[in-house]
């Protein structure tokens, strides 16, 4: 059976993924929309330029107000102005027992990213979890159902600072494949946040075609 150690780490990702769960719920019940899986803008010379991550938008939700305001919304998360509030853990977003060391320039890091982006089906081109750049994704968007659709995901590798606005990824491949894919550090599989608040642990062997299924939003499936 699984030791008192690891249970305690499942205790944790199931206590940090319902918290995100509810913070994301409330953020939707407050602003009418999930955050943006990422805030991009372009500069003067039209270049784009990521802002802020979902995970930002829902700092003030997860009680870390304090973080949240010290961030200069108007610049870039890793503008210079940002480096105090950016090398700040959030504990909601670790995991014990996983490498949390940060990003080269000292950046605190994430094991939970989004599910989001577009996929490649049968169906032609469909849309993730309920993040992407700029997304304003509502609960009614969720029309596969919330307890079929996946919205936040584990991850164990090619760890990304909790502020960058490109903190979500698609289900492409198995998991614990490749640096892009959801994983634990265990390399065993993947916890998961559904959008009913509900926490699914999926072993390697779930198969991607099972994962790409639960990760789009309105497929009909």
């Amino acid at each position: 059976g699984e030791s008192w150690r690891n249970r305690s780490t499942k205790e944790v990702i199931e206590t940090n993924l319902g918290s995100i769960s509810k913070a994301l719920s409330d953020y939707e019940i407050e602003k009418g929309r999930y955050p943006a899986g990422g805030t991009f803008t372009f500069n003067d010379e039209g270049l784009e330029v990521g802002m802020h991550s979902w995970i930002t938008s829902t700092l003030p939700y997860l009680g870390y107000m304090n973080v949240y305001d010290a961030i200069d919304h108007s610049k870039p998360w890793n503008d210079a102005a940002n480096t105090v509030a950016m090398r700040r853990p959030i504990s909601s977003f670790l995991v014990p027992g996983s490498d949390d060391k940060p990003t080269e320039r000292g950046f605190a890091t994430a094991h939970f990213a989004g599910v989001g982006g577009v996929i490649q089906t049968g169906q032609g081109l469909l849309p993730t979890g309920i993040f992407n750049k700029n997304s304003a994704v509502k609960a009614a968007d969720v029309s596969d159902g919330k307890s079929q659709t996946l919205y936040v995901g584990e991850i164990a590798r090619a760890l990304p600072a909790w502020g960058d606005p490109e903190n979500w990824r698609t289900v492409d491949s198995e998991l614990n494949k490749r640096l892009s894919s959801f994983g634990n550090s265990a390399g065993t599989g993947a916890h998961f946040l559904l959008g009913d608040g509900s926490v699914r642990f999926f072993s390697n062997r779930t198969s991607p075609e099972v994962l790409q299924r639960m990760s789009t939003r309105d497929a009909g499936d």
